[in-house]
């Protein structure tokens, strides 16, 4: 293994990579001022849920009725309604087309209400 020390704080060199010169404070580089903060339960995420169940259900659908049309499990729609599972983007939009919504119009919704 290339890394010679994995101590708080600690420099690792990386000898096997041609970058033994190169230092890496973990202590500095995880802490939690360098990190976004977590989106998931915020009031943005929430609103999120609520606009892709509306959707949902302006499309007429069940979950797993777009569960099949998405290929997926029933549950997979619940985990991300619930804010049990997050979606990315391209989930966002494949999932917002499937519904048969346009995917900035809905985007812009968010961007308004949250």
């Amino acid at each position: 293994m290339c890394i010679r020390s994995l101590g708080r704080g600690s420099p690792v060199k990386y000898p096997n990579l041609g970058l033994s010169d190169l230092r890496i404070n973990f202590a500095r580089a995880l802490s939690p001022r360098w990190h976004m903060p977590k989106s998931i339960r915020s009031p943005r995420h929430q609103r999120l849920l609520e606009i892709l169940i509306e959707e949902r259900k302006r499309a007429d659908l069940t979950q797993a009725v777009l569960a099949e049309r998405l290929g997926r499990p029933q549950s997979y729609v619940a985990k991300y309604e619930n804010g049990e599972r997050r979606l990315d983007v391209v989930e966002f939009i494949e999932l917002i087309e499937v519904i048969g919504a346009e995917p900035k119009k809905v985007f812009a919704r968010l961007l308004r209400t949250a």
